[in-house]
């Protein structure tokens, strides 16, 4: 069987550390990697090519002037490195 690769972007450490012993209960699911910013997700999703994204909308951009970015931006840059592909 194949199993359902996860990957958790969430600066909550808590939370996503909770998420991923939840979903490591289950065979069928993978957690491939746990991100806490928005640089480590977008490359963490480069590497381990994730079936699914469990983003939070709303975590800290290391590195840059501003404090906080949108998940939705994670995807936007994804969708941009997916058609340069």
């Amino acid at each position: 069987m194949m199993k359902i690769r996860i990957a958790i972007a969430d600066d909550h450490r808590l939370l996503a550390q909770s998420l991923e012993n939840t979903l490591n209960t289950h065979e069928e699911f993978e957690v491939v990697s746990v991100c806490h910013t928005c640089k480590d997700t977008l490359w963490n999703i480069e590497i381990h090519h994730p079936d699914v994204l469990l983003l939070d909308l709303n975590m800290p951009i290391v590195g840059s002037d501003l404090p906080r970015a949108s998940g939705f931006e994670v995807l936007e840059d994804k969708k941009k490195i997916a058609k340069r592909k």
